[in-house]
């Protein structure tokens, strides 16, 4: 419990902030989040928030994690006998309501990440040790509207605010080297192996990944803004806990949810972009019809309709869009669109039990395909193929999937993309192993920049 009752909401409209100026600003705070529409889309890629200065932070795992107040209210949580997800249900009914003026779904409340792992716990390294999971309360919001070009200030009064500061640890410039966690040699072995779990009926399909070391000092928020004008997304984000950075540049959208409906948008099928424009189109085309992306696609459409089926109305999941292609700064996408409406009682919380982690990250049956993941990847994912966004006041949230993200230690100098991609019955490991080195494509360019 946490008593809001003597708070108030502060807010200025003002002209749109230029993004970078605003994140250099808060570059010696201990925690920012921004979740960024790069691609400044009316549809995907409208707003950017940026959450600051937190009254609390939550971070850990579904069952094993603390809560860390940065105020002088009153807050009591059992966090043995409560869940990370019942501890935020909680909050977010004990905050004030409030609703901006710029028709954002986002009005104020969590805003962070869940990790791979959160709802399963795995014995295996973190690399890095960044958290399961984390979420904050921000006690001061900006939200810029990249279409209207306007931006509100929100911010959350009636309270003494223990602020911490934290700047960037320095040493010592190195080089930078780019290491693969795992050879060709040892991909095909764990490719094979999936390859015979998948002819022998066990499992149709498992995303095989694995890391992309980074060894040397880069400055986040620098790469960070290379990353946004390079390698535009609508889900990107950057995020930053002490030492810790994420920095990502999503395309995909895990899940999105408004009132009692539920979209969901997963991403199979990847193919590069051409040098000119016929080239562009013939492998536009190419993986329009591949039906081997359309196998790995409609697989986990399948897998969604019936992990959303546990939490909404009978006969309300449908697919609204299959096999649409997308296009993005160096690769074409293939996605589709599944929606539900939810079950009366069923709230967000209800919706990540039964969807998460998203099914495009797993393969199918989802449980079964990721005992077999966990049994030969080397390390845990962590924030890698979870899910980063934000959950409202009002219950309603949104979600990406990280992918296309670099996950870098200030302090150690160290960091790690993480790719891979789906392996069905009629895939090649040459090519699976070649699309996994074109997602990392465009970030390790823009790092070697």
């Amino acid at each position: 419990m946490i008593d809001f009752r003597n708070c108030f909401f502060e807010t200025t409209l003002e002209e749109h902030s230029n993004l970078e100026q605003l994140l250099e600003k808060f570059k010696s705070d201990k925690y920012v989040v921004l979740l960024d529409s790069s691609l400044k889309s009316k549809k995907l890629g409208r707003y950017s928030i940026v959450g600051v200065k937190p009254i609390l932070c939550l971070q850990g795992s579904l069952n094993n994690f603390e809560v860390m107040n940065y105020s002088d209210l009153k807050m009591k949580f059992n966090t043995k006998r409560n869940s990370f997800f019942e501890v935020q249900r909680e909050i977010l009914r004990s905050l004030p309501k409030f609703t901006n003026s710029l028709n954002c779904p986002f009005n104020f409340g969590f805003l962070g990440y869940f990790g791979y792992e959160f709802l399963n716990n795995s014995t295996k390294k973190n690399f890095l040790e960044v958290p399961d999971a984390f979420f904050m309360i921000p006690s001061e919001v900006y939200i810029l509207d990249n279409w209207m070009k306007k931006a509100q200030k929100i911010v959350l009064k009636g309270f003494e605010l223990k602020e911490e500061k934290y700047l960037q640890s320095k040493c010592k410039q190195k080089d930078l080297k780019i290491d693969d966690e795992l050879t060709y040699t040892e991909y095909k072995r764990d490719f094979n192996y999936l390859k015979e779990r998948i002819v022998e009926g066990d499992i149709y399909e498992a995303c095989l990944t694995y890391k992309i070391f980074i060894d040397g000092q880069i400055e986040p928020l620098i790469t960070y803004n290379k990353l946004r004008n390079g390698n535009k997304a609508p889900f990107a984000s950057f995020l930053k806990i002490s030492d810790q950075y994420i920095l990502g540049s999503s395309p995909e959208r895990f899940l999105c949810k408004r009132d009692s409906i539920v979209e969901m948008r997963p991403i199979k099928g990847t193919i590069k972009r051409g040098e000119n424009i016929e080239e562009d189109k013939l492998l536009r085309n190419k993986l329009k019809s591949s039906l081997k992306d359309k196998a790995e696609n409609v697989m986990i459409v399948d897998l969604i309709r019936n992990d959303l089926g546990r939490v909404s109305k009978f006969g309300s999941v449908k697919v609204d869009k299959l096999f649409s292609i997308e296009k993005y700064a160096s690769l074409f996408q293939m996605v589709s669109i599944i929606s539900s409406e939810l079950e009366k009682g069923k709230d967000v919380f209800d919706v990540l039990k039964a969807t998460f982690p998203g099914g495009s990250m797993t393969g199918a049956p989802k449980i079964r395909a990721m005992a077999y993941l966990d049994l030969l990847e080397k390390t845990k994912r962590g924030v890698y193929s979870g899910c980063m966004g934000y959950i409202d006041i009002n219950g309603d949230a949104d979600f990406n999937i990280v992918i296309r993200t670099l996950i870098y230690d200030a302090k150690r100098q160290k960091g790690y993309l993480q790719v891979g991609g789906a392996i069905v019955y009629d895939s090649i490991v040459e090519e699976e192993f070649s699309e996994s080195k074109l997602k990392a494509k465009k970030i390790l360019e823009i790092l070697r920049k």
